[in-house]
């Protein structure tokens, strides 16, 4: 039986080899897409024929991975050694059949989980097969991930299986490790090779200064910490009982210092807002790991990173318009890792892909902008000087207006969608009580309902509109700020809506009704 199992696999490896090499070399983005229906195709020869077909197909795909030399077979066996040598370990724990499925996903993370060592475990391998550190009931899902620290089991991940999250994880879970810099050697060392900032503590003596920099050092996740208190690395950068932040030397430019010292007082908020405001500088590098870094106003620089004429043209570009708008965060992106975000923006795959630099603006209250056109430092400087005066057109995501009705054929509330939003309050000549919800807050519906059922006989006098913000987008003047946001628009003054800062009981919603209505 086997040998007959040996003779039919022959001629399908061969033929499977060929077509996928040809695929991959061709056009890499078409297997990707083709993935699961290949994944369900695998499952079934595998059932037919066993894991060998499986097992030829999807080394091709690890043989064609960027950066593969980072990634480290194991076994059981020898687990725990790896994941003993270094402070922190990534481990994937995965099935053959899924090993194609999770491959495009593996490539995004890998540049997140590089400063750590990385290990990949075969489930399907008979020494590892159902045992229980991390292969057990793996079943067919994407790969179990477990974090080591000093060879344990430090957590394990269990989150949506997307770049973004995994770095947010990642951030939040792995404590910053302080390095000791005993000469001026070790410290250059520490400088050169960090690819980020990284926050420096000079000390002659023990202070309360340095009790806040360890403090802080094990409360901000993702930022690189390291210490002195050797007496020729304080003389040679003539810094006694003093914080310095030092950012990578591939982000140098003449619009700012590449270091920055801390001169406030020795108090932990007055430190973390130091390295939360200076470690990206004018113009940051934006990713996964670090989106939260980046507070809005924001406007953010899309294009190809990996490009270094274009990073430095285009960086430098964005660096004397952000000099001038000292109240906007300015970042890059690479804008294949963040193709949501701009579709969250109206912006077109055909445009996403065609365009070599895409730019997109944001408030604090989420109202998002749009920038044509960015070739000249006017081009940028004019959509930042909108961004801050509120003047630009808003890109307003909206579902289609079939979706505008009311609640239910009984009900008394308006839905809205993003389109017409505006439309529905201006017209409206009588006040107006506007919910806006999402998935989270839908039963808020209900207690408006209530209240908008109180209000029967005032129908002359009062309104009730509400809209989905999770599938449309907020016009000014109004914005969703917690779920669910309540304005009261009153007649004459729809432009100059009242927040309701209550809960949605209908009881409290009725009152505030009351103490409003014209």
């Amino acid at each position: 039986m086997q040998e007959m199992l040996g003779k039919l696999n022959q001629p399908l490896l061969k033929a499977g080899q060929h077509t996928l090499n040809r695929l991959y070399l061709s056009k890499k983005k078409l297997i990707f897409k083709m993935s699961k229906k290949f994944h369900f195709n695998l499952l079934y020869l595998t059932i037919l024929f066993g894991t060998t077909i499986a097992k030829h197909f999807t080394t091709i795909e690890l043989e064609n991975l960027k950066d593969k030399s980072v990634l480290v077979k194991l076994d059981l066996v020898n687990i725990t050694e790896f994941a003993s040598k270094e402070t922190i370990s990534v481990i994937f724990f995965y099935r053959t059949l899924t090993e194609i499925v999770w491959i495009e996903w593996l490539e995004k993370v890998l540049p997140i989980i590089s400063p750590y060592q990385i290990g990949i475990i075969d489930c399907d391998s008979d020494k590892n097969y159902n045992a229980k550190n991390g292969c057990f009931n793996l079943g067919f899902n994407p790969p179990s991930i477990r974090i080591y620290r000093y060879g344990y089991t430090f957590s394990e991940y269990d989150q949506e299986k997307n770049a973004r999250s995994f770095a947010k994880y990642l951030k939040r879970i792995i404590p910053n490790e302080l390095v000791r810099l005993d000469d001026s050697e070790k410290l250059q060392r520490f400088l050169n090779e960090n690819n980020q900032s990284v926050v420096v503590g000079f000390f002659r003596n023990e202070s309360v200064l340095e009790k806040i920099f360890i403090n802080v050092a094990q409360e901000l996740p993702g930022v690189i910490f390291g210490y002195s208190s050797d007496e020729k690395v304080l003389k040679s950068m003539n810094l006694y009982d003093n914080i310095a932040l030092f950012r990578p030397k591939y982000l140098e430019n003449g619009y700012e210092e590449n270091f920055v010292n801390y001169t406030e007082k020795s108090e932990e908020n007055l430190l973390k807002n130091f390295i939360k405001m200076n470690q990206h500088g004018l113009v940051g590098i934006r990713n996964y790991f670090n989106v939260d870094d980046f507070p809005k106003p924001q406007i953010i620089v899309y294009f190809d990173l990996n490009n270094k004429d274009d990073f430095k043209k285009i960086r430098e570009l964005t660096l004397r318009v952000a000099e001038d708008f000292k109240s906007i965060t300015f970042a890059v992106s690479d804008k294949k890792d963040f193709i949501n975000d701009l579709l969250e923006f109206g912006i077109e795959s055909k445009r996403i892909f065609y365009s070599k630099v895409l730019v997109l603006g944001q408030t604090e209250k989420n109202y998002k902008y749009v920038l044509d056109e960015f070739k000249t430092v006017r081009d940028l400087k004019e959509f930042a000087f909108g961004l801050e005066k509120k003047s630009l057109p808003q890109f307003i995501k909206s579902q289609d207006l079939k979706h505008s009705e009311p609640h239910s054929e009984s009900s008394r509330i308006h839905l809205a969608v993003g389109s017409n939003f505006l439309q529905l309050v201006n017209k409206n000549s009588k006040d107006l009580l506007v919910l806006l919800f999402n998935f989270d807050c839908f039963q808020s519906l209900i207690s408006v309902d209530f209240a908008a059922k109180e209000f029967e006989k005032e129908s002359d006098k009062i309104g009730f509109l509400a809209m989905n913000v999770h599938l449309n987008d907020v016009p000014r003047p109004f914005y969703f700020n917690h779920c669910p946001t309540i304005f009261f628009a009153t007649r004459g003054s729809k432009n100059k809506p009242l927040l309701y800062g209550g809960s949605p009981d209908y009881k409290k919603l009725i009152r505030f009704i009351r103490e409003n209505i014209h």
